[in-house]
């Protein structure tokens, strides 16, 4: 395993333990740059061990301690407690008539010396008028809540109102004086848990959690390192200022925008892979007592069946976005036990886990699926859980009726109950669905939190998605080129070499190059498919470990850009763009408007 490999898959493990994960905290690529490599040392758990307290549920001792000794905030003027506080570094909830006060905040120094001369080296030394100058986000790297301080265990994220009269969670008290004071990191502690926030100006919140129990096990040892080679005051003070805490929250919240483009490929592979799972279903459901639902799909027109695929994939992604902002009864047990998407992730997640080997052999996760969009769409009542009926084309059951077994045009088993009732959706495994959900949820090894995601980023991830159309290879096929066009080994062969050329040119958006290679490849392999089939695959998208990805066989249906897709492609536009052609075309006819 090379060195890049081995740190890609350090950052992504400790990742995983850092939960829950709120939003994009760190990003992978961002911690490799940064050459931030695995540092896991045994004497690093002793020295950990040493800040807890030695009772059947350990915590953290003391958190001033824990900075001090473990962290290496240890000189003057680092941990500043909030008795040395600014009086002004406060926020008044007055919704809830709280007072919220950090309880120390990390200091940017400099710092004062044992070096007599070490006040000479320096020109840059502020002067004590100049330090009252300072806004806090100059002088404070981090303000640090301890709640602690409130002698009880105080949940992170459940409302309270033990540290003061307003009903709220804690993290959310504690971004509120973020925010209001200008300062983008946060760092809250209740004893068995730190979180990490990051609420920078202007954008959305995210935080991760360093939890004591998981710290503590042997298998946390990479979360323990991780803990300290992104805390750990060497890294505030003597890293390049890209390299420092802050910088590399700012670096990975500005690879955000690249998340567009990602989770677009994301989410076109969980097309991909939901068109094989109703392919597999299809075999499985051909016997005399089941109805062929796939082949009247693939005929209806108007690309019927990629776009009723398409659907459910975007019923997923609207469902995730709307759970992950609360738009849906996730409080309620019998949704978020029966119904929610992040529910159904995480017990597929245990059960991909627990058994692999069966996980296509399991159903029940679609059926789920279809529950929960005819819920959104028809509206149910069960004991406390109240969803009203939302109706719209998006979750209309009549739209794409194959996705419940039924053919076009076909309405009864929505009409009558009967019929409702004798509906046999197609045999969707478990692990079909499990690998859906993981293309949707997990970006560069963390929970994608869909609440920071803009809305113009969503509908670019649907525009990345249009253009394409259902193809049943007739040959065996590679995905090549620019444009990711399935090109079918018989029908290369059977081109004229001017005709190929200009295929591969202008369809492919190969360069004359490769061009010549495949011409001569398909000389010389002649009568070969194997050999031709190798020479096409040197071509095709994406990394060599992808490769089977980007092969088809006889028979398989995959997703075919058609020309206007190839011709045109779709990109995301970024919102510093948007916004100069929003403003110059809407401001002349507000200013019509008056005031």
């Amino acid at each position: 395993m090379t060195a890049p490999d081995r740190d890609v898959r350090f950052h992504e493990e400790w990742l995983g333990l850092a939960q829950p994960i709120e939003g994009l905290v760190f990003s992978v690529p961002v911690l490799v740059d940064a050459q931030i490599a695995p540092d896991v040392r045994p004497e690093l758990s002793y020295s950990f061990e040493r800040q807890l307290t030695e009772t059947e549920t350990p915590q953290i001792r003391n958190l001033a301690q824990l900075f001090r000794e473990f962290l290496g905030y240890d000189q003057p003027g680092m941990l500043v407690p909030r008795a040395e506080l600014p009086d002004d570094l406060f926020f008044y909830a007055a919704e809830g008539g709280q007072e919220i006060r950090p309880s120390y905040a990390l200091g940017r120094g400099p710092f004062a010396s044992d070096d007599p001369f070490a006040r000479f080296e320096s020109a840059t030394v502020p002067r004590e008028q100049d330090k009252q100058e300072k806004n806090l986000n100059e002088r404070y790297s981090a303000l640090v809540w301890d709640l602690a301080e409130t002698a009880h265990t105080v949940d992170l994220d459940d409302a309270e109102t033990i540290t003061g009269p307003w009903r709220y969670p804690p993290t959310a008290k504690f971004e509120r004086l973020l925010r209001h004071k200008g300062v983008a990191v946060g760092l809250i502690a209740n004893g068995q848990a730190l979180r990490l926030i990051y609420a920078p100006a202007g954008e959305s919140t995210a935080h991760l959690t360093f939890r004591i129990e998981h710290l503590r096990r042997p298998d946390g040892r990479k979360l323990l390192a991780a803990l300290d080679l992104l805390l750990h005051a060497r890294r505030a003070y003597t890293a390049a200022p890209e390299h420092t805490l802050e910088g590399l929250l700012a670096e990975s919240r500005r690879r955000q925008a690249d998340v567009t483009d990602e989770l677009a490929k994301q989410v076109f592979e969980a097309v991909e892979i939901l068109v094989g799972g109703f392919e597999a279903a299809a075999s499985r459901d051909a016997n005399g007592q089941r109805l062929d639902w796939l082949r009247p799909a693939l005929e209806a027109s108007n690309d019927h069946f990629y776009q009723g695929v398409l659907s459910v994939v975007l019923r997923l992604v609207f469902l995730l976005y709307a759970e992950d902002q609360s738009l849906l009864p996730i409080d309620k047990p019998t949704y978020a036990a029966h119904l929610s998407l992040f529910g159904l992730y995480e017990r597929l997640s245990h059960d991909a886990g627990a058994h692999p080997e069966s996980m296509h052999h399991r159903f029940g996760a679609y059926g789920q699926l279809l529950a929960l969009f005819r819920a959104v769409y028809f509206g149910t009542r069960h004991g406390e859980l109240l969803l009203p009926p939302r109706r719209g084309r998006l979750f209309d059951p009549n739209a794409y009726p194959f996705l419940e077994g039924g053919q076009p045009d076909w309405t009864a088993a929505v009409t009558d109950p009967e019929a409702r009732a004798a509906a046999m959706p197609p045999s969707i495994d478990d692990g079909t669905i499990y690998r859906v959900l993981d293309r949707l949820i997990i970006f560069e090894g963390q929970r994608l939190s869909y609440r920071t995601l803009d809305v113009e980023q969503i509908g670019s991830v649907y525009e990345s998605l249009m253009g394409y159309h259902v193809l049943r290879l007739v040959s065996p096929a590679v995905r090549i080129g620019k444009y990711g066009v399935w090109v079918e080994t018989a029908t290369l062969r059977e081109m004229a070499p001017t005709e190929r050329t200009r295929f591969l040119k202008e369809t492919c958006g190969l360069n004359a190059g490769p061009v010549q290679a495949l011409d001569k490849a398909s000389k010389e392999a002649k009568s070969n498919e194997g050999a031709f089939l190798e020479a096409l695959s040197a071509h095709a998208q994406g990394k060599k470990s992808d490769i089977l990805r980007h092969r088809g066989t006889l028979g398989r249906l995959v997703l075919q850009p058609g020309e206007e897709r190839r011709r045109t492609g779709s990109h995301y536009t970024p919102r510093s763009l948007t916004e100069k052609v929003v403003k110059r075309t809407l401001e002349p006819l507000l200013a019509c408007l008056g005031p």
